[in-house]
């Protein structure tokens, strides 16, 4: 079974448990550090590119954005590297040009917290057999204006005191 799979039981076991008690289901920033030890845990062990529902994959893609805003969050570089995974294990399944907004997001995070995305995530590109792998590198060679926030459709904002990004679409 992959990794992930077992992390999206666990994660419907969950809500499944906070709807039979009238909760809301569980909060994704609860749920991201088991997210990123799934995903981390599928590269350690080799296994092959996720394969999930359209839900499931969804998850993978909006868990991305969260991760970038936690990496400025906490100042925290294992965020960005998480939120990558997220993405390469989604495989850009869901629609592409989403994919490449997440990513453009993680670049913004990593460039705030003054790391280089791709110097961060090479080594995680090279071991998971993804077509975002090649997105991640092509991501790199686009000019600066071209990954900016502003040509994605974002801007950077505070909300309630704390970083966080807004669509202007």
């Amino acid at each position: 079974m992959h990794s992930l799979n077992r992390f999206f039981e666990i994660k419907s076991a969950l809500d499944q448990q906070a709807q039979a008690e009238g909760k809301p289901c569980a909060l994704p920033a609860i749920l991201l550090p088991y997210l990123a030890d799934a995903l981390n845990s599928a590269v350690a062990i080799g296994d092959p590119v996720f394969k999930g529902t359209r839900e499931q994959l969804d998850y993978l893609l909006n868990s991305a954005r969260i991760m970038a805003i936690f990496a400025v969050w906490e100042d925290r570089d294992e965020w960005i590297q998480s939120g990558v995974l997220a993405l390469l294990f989604e495989n850009g399944a869901t629609d592409s040009r989403l994919t490449m907004v997440h990513l453009a997001l993680l670049n913004y995070s990593s460039e705030k917290i003054g790391k280089d995305l791709i110097g961060l995530v090479r080594p995680l590109c090279e071991q998971v057999v993804s077509q975002v792998s090649e997105w991640v590198a092509s991501f790199a060679s686009r000019s600066a204006e071209a990954r900016s926030l502003k040509s994605f459709g974002f801007k950077e904002i505070l909300r309630g005191g704390k970083f966080d990004f807004k669509c202007e679409w």
